[in-house]
């Protein structure tokens, strides 16, 4: 399955409410949610880079990813990236995909 990784920045308010409801009831809370989208959480990492959480998922399509991700964002205490993320074997079948079929020119070439 497709693996998905959202990283997310909460707002202050966002922010509080891990404090009073903790960060093991939002992992709780997420992964009910993946798997009613007929996902997997496959971790959810806090962070003190520039994004508050990173999240990694599975899904069969990039519909479960986008769904979690807007209704996350609709309630306005978090904003999420979504990126879709591809081991060595897909992304050389992707960039091979490339050179056998595109034959692309930069503007001004």
């Amino acid at each position: 399955m497709p693996r998905f990784m959202l990283n997310g920045t909460y707002t202050q308010a966002g922010i509080s409410g891990t404090i009073s409801e903790t960060l093991t009831a939002r992992t709780k809370a997420v992964k009910k949610h993946v798997e009613v989208l007929g996902g997997k959480l496959l971790g959810m990492y806090w962070s003190t880079g520039s994004r508050d959480s990173v999240v990694i998922v599975e899904f069969p399509d990039a519909s479960g990813a986008v769904a979690l991700a807007t209704t996350v964002k609709a309630a306005g205490a978090c904003d999420f990236e979504i990126v879709r993320l591809m081991d060595g074997t897909e992304f050389d079948a992707a960039q091979a995909m490339a050179a056998k079929k595109l034959k692309y020119r930069a503007p001004g070439q």
